[in-house]
Formats: C-alpha cells, structure tokens, sequence
C-alpha cells in the first residue's frame, strides 16, 4: 500500500508548525520522526537509528490514548500509523491554511525577490559579495530545477534574543547559542542560504558543501560549513580587514562597541 501522500503531508505540516524543519521528500527517518516526536510531545529528546523503532512504537501508544490510531504497538510505520499522525498534526494546523514558501525560481542572472529583501538587510559593502555567492551558485543547480534564496539577513539584537529564547522557556528545540549582540547577523555582515526544489525548501543536501560553500568562499566571504563547531553549512559572513586573524570573541566584542559607538563597522 502506498502511503507517501501521508508521510509528505506530515512533512510539510510540521515544517508549517515551524518548530522542527524536515525535508518534504516522502522518506521518514530519524530527521522526520523527531519532528513527530515533539509534536506529539512523546518525551523524547533525539532520535536516531538506534532508537527509531522505539519512537514509532511510542508514537503508535500515544495515538491510540487518542483514539486516532487503532493498529499494534509493533515499531512498524504503515499506512494506518501515518494516517494517525496526519490527522493528529491536523488537529495543530488547518490544511487549508497552509503558508507556502514566497518563493519564486529565478531568471537566470537575477536575484529572487525574498532573497533581494534579505541582503537589502545587510551592510552595503557585505550585499554584492552575497548577490555574487547567489548567482553563482544558482548557475551551478539551476538545470536540476533547483535554486538558492538567502533566507536570513541581519538581526536586530531584539530579534536575536527573541531567537536565543526558544528551547530556553519558549516552545521550540535550541536553535541557536548567540544571545543578542553575539552573532554577526546582529551586525549586517550575515547571512543564510536554503536550497529549494520549486517551492520546498530542502534543509539537507550535498550541495550545501559542493555548491554553496565554494560561491562563498569564491564571492570572498567565510563559510559556516568550514568551523568545527558547530558547522553551519548555510550560513557565509563577511569578516571586515581590520578582523583577520581575530578570534570569533574578539571579533564580536569589537563590533558590539562599535555599534555602541556608532562607529561603521568596517572602520579600522
């Protein structure tokens, strides 16, 4: 029995949900049984391969408490499981109501209208080296029907600790360590990428390294996916000249002062 629409249609509502990003590619594994799994508040923190089975199972008893799924305990996700868990996210998010991403495919050489939005954000000297980044590597992914949006520009130190305080009190799992003022998307030089196929966006892919790394760092911009930890394969940043060499905290403390004294934050 084919079940995909339903396992799509858990996909996408928990991306609508906004709390756990998933791919919406039909294929639940341990990425999309964490999304159920914190929706449904099952208690579990991570799961992975290991612990699979045991999620389903758990997810199968907690259903059933509902009166939504009427199969076994058995750790076997089929049609009768998924069926349970769309309708127990529908309960969460009306489907008509959906949001859909605002993105657009864009002609070859230009730059999408959410992406133009999001390094109009940036610091002036920062946004033709992400507009370069852009369009380079939407050349490299545009004949498979894919395309890359920048999807996050500055932050505001209100919005960064808005953002710090999820999974801190706030519903949601961590998303980020920065507070306000510890981020360089605090300070315009920021930014992140997501690749979209038509209009989902694809959170986990290979071409994060093979395709949006190199424009970055070609563009003259430092890539995410280079730290140690944590690696952040979305994100480029703009590291001012009077930086090189400087540590990440250091770097962060100069800039907080320069904004706190109204300096241009790439003034030596």
């Amino acid at each position: 029995m084919n079940f995909q629409n339903d396992i799509l249609a858990v996909q996408t509502r928990l991306n609508a949900l906004g709390h756990c990003r998933v791919n919406v590619d039909g294929l639940a594994g341990p990425q999309t049984w964490g999304g159920i799994a914190y929706e449904l508040g099952l208690g579990i923190d991570t799961v992975r391969s290991a612990n699979l089975r045991d999620a389903i199972a758990t997810a199968q008893r907690a259903l059933t408490r509902s009166h939504l799924y009427s199969g076994p305990a058995d750790s076997i996700a089929g049609a009768l499981t998924w069926a349970a868990v769309r309708r127990a996210l529908d309960a969460r998010v009306s489907p008509p109501s959906l949001p859909q991403p605002p993105v657009e495919q864009p002609f070859d050489g230009q730059v999408d209208a959410r992406s133009e939005a999001m390094i109009a954000t940036l610091h002036k000297r920062t946004q033709p080296l992400v507009i370069a980044a852009l369009l380079a590597a939407n050349k490299n992914v545009a004949s498979n029907g894919l395309h890359w949006v920048i999807t996050s520009g500055t932050r505001t130190y209100a919005q960064q600790h808005e953002l710090w305080l999820q999974g801190r009190g706030r519903p949601g799992p961590v998303v980020t360590n920065a507070p306000a003022g510890y981020s360089n998307h605090n300070f315009g030089l920021a930014c992140d990428a997501t690749l979209f196929s038509r209009r989902e966006p694809v959170w986990e892919s290979p071409l994060y390294r093979r395709v949006w790394g190199p424009a970055v760092k070609a563009a003259g911009l430092e890539w995410g996916g280079d730290w140690k930890n944590p690696k952040d394969e979305p994100h480029a940043e703009h590291r001012p000249a009077w930086a090189r060499g400087m540590s990440a905290g250091a770097l962060l403390a100069r800039l907080r002062a320069k904004v706190a004294n109204k300096e241009d934050i790439f003034s030596a």
